[in-house]
């Protein structure tokens, strides 16, 4: 089997030396969750740990400003939907 680097990117296994970071990554996510909405935190995971995994995987620095940015926005309330559906904008948007 070929693999490639986009094909590495995309497995549902941890990279080698980035699983702390990508569990404090995920932990993150589940904090700006829950300071949104204290039942969203768990649910965001369940239903979504895996779009938010796959993102960080892609790129772990956009991943983390798309995260900031949700992070302020919950913060100024400025969320009226969904955090995770603001995430998914801003990955669009974002450079």
């Amino acid at each position: 089997l070929a693999f490639n680097a986009e094909r590495l990117t995309l497995s549902g296994s941890a990279l080698k030396g980035a699983a702390s970071r990508e569990k404090d990554f995920l932990a993150s996510v589940k904090a700006t969750m829950s300071l949104w909405n204290t039942a969203t935190g768990k649910t965001e995971l369940v239903n979504w740990g895996g779009w938010w995994r796959k993102r960080f995987r892609e790129d772990p620095d956009k991943a983390q400003r798309v995260l900031n940015e949700v992070l302020c926005l919950v913060r100024e309330h400025r969320i009226t939907n969904s955090p995770g559906a603001a995430a998914t904008d801003l990955w669009k948007r974002l450079p």
